[in-house]
């Protein structure tokens, strides 16, 4: 069981560098223009990291708004309702 969980861990870890690694792609090749200039250019002074900052921002609103719509819906089961589920079943 520790085998499977450390596997699992691994792979959620590897899946988020890879849409972060994604997501930095994306935003580069949708915000070049034909002068070289993006929000994330080799320069740091020549690129708009505060736009990419505010991006990331509104990805974790959104994040969070969907993680509040699933704690509303989320109903607590008493011991009793779990008990009666594990003795029918």
């Amino acid at each position: 069981m520790k085998v499977m969980s450390t596997g699992l861990f691994l792979t959620t870890l590897s899946l988020g560098f890879f849409l972060s690694s994604l997501l930095v792609s994306i935003v580069k090749a949708e915000t070049r223009t034909g002068e070289g200039k993006g929000w994330l250019v080799d320069n740091i002074n020549n690129g708009r990291l505060d736009c990419f900052y505010g991006l990331l921002a509104a990805l974790s609103f959104v994040n969070f708004g969907a993680y509040l719509l699933c704690a509303m819906w989320y109903k607590a089961r008493s011991h009793k309702e779990m008990e009666n589920e594990v003795k029918g079943a």
